[in-house]
């Protein structure tokens, strides 16, 4: 029976090796830019670019970019920039400068001009490593879409005879894997259960108020009992002066007993709306 570590190795030199073959396969067509344009019609350049790399794309073999993606790197190219793919065509530096900013070692180009009785059509297979024209087609269509895109089917069919460039096959590199058999593991050790400290919940300070204004409402409530027994009795006093003194410091005590009474009302329901809130 196979270990499992070498089950999970075998298992990675696997997906190494599809990894390298698609690579590899990936590696071996050939990129090659492909750009029709129309003066003075951007739109109607990137339709048949589009239909280029579509009838391109059918032979297979080749990794294709377009007007859309070279757009940029096309507009740093000053004889493209100033006079157009029909110039570029025709000036071998040109050809060699749009190779290095598309890196790419072939392009087709095809430059599309209309006027009263049609469209004309010139469709080429270039090498921007040298510069050389290996192809070229022209083609004549009527003021129609699908004449213009029969024509182009026609010349990319006439210059694509060329024979894509050899793919450069990248040395095989073999690796060795050496298994290394793991040392058996120490038995581990039970841990003891992890001990949680519940932290109490702070106590809020709805709680000290509720309980504060509480205990001062219930003093506030025993000083006005005694305070009223006082102003309740009846006066003394040895002579009219004294009985007359005496009932008005009962009338004061009358008066303090009413302010108690009010203030513990008061701290009662500061009390009692502290509780409420609290729960």
């Amino acid at each position: 029976m196979t270990p499992p570590y070498l089950r999970r190795l075998l298992g990675v030199g696997a997906s190494l090796v599809a990894t390298v073959c698609v690579a590899s396969q990936v590696h071996a067509q050939e990129r090659l830019a492909v750009i029709i344009a129309a003066a003075d019609d951007r739109a109607l350049s990137d339709n048949l670019t589009e239909v280029a790399i579509a009838r391109v794309a059918a032979r297979g073999g080749h990794q294709l970019v377009g007007l859309e993606e070279l757009r940029e790197q096309l507009e740093s190219i000053e004889v493209i920039k100033n006079f157009g793919i029909a110039a570029c065509m025709k000036q071998k530096t040109c050809l060699t400068e749009l190779g290095r900013v598309a890196d790419v070692h072939r392009a087709l180009l095809g430059n599309v001009v209309k006027d009263a009785s049609g469209f004309g059509l010139d469709v080429a297979l270039v090498d921007t490593d040298t510069g050389e024209t290996l192809a070229q087609a022209a083609h004549q269509a009527e003021l129609d879409s699908q004449r213009l895109i029969d024509a182009l089917d026609r010349g990319i069919k006439a210059v694509l005879t060329i024979p894509s460039r050899p793919a450069q096959q990248s040395t095989p590199v073999r690796a060795t894997i050496q298994l290394v058999p793991q040392a058996p593991r120490p038995p581990q050790t039970a841990h003891p259960p992890a001990v949680h400290v519940v932290e109490p919940a702070p106590v809020p300070k709805s709680i000290y108020v509720a309980y504060g204004t509480a205990a001062l409402g219930a003093a506030s409530f025993a000083a006005a009992y005694f305070t009223g027994q006082v102003a309740t009795g009846d006066p003394t006093g040895a002579t009219r002066a004294d009985a007359q003194s005496d009932y008005e410091r009962r009338q004061n005590y009358a008066r303090a007993t009413n302010g108690l009474l009010i203030t513990g009302a008061a701290l009662s329901a500061v009390s009692a709306t502290a509780f409420v809130w609290r729960w």
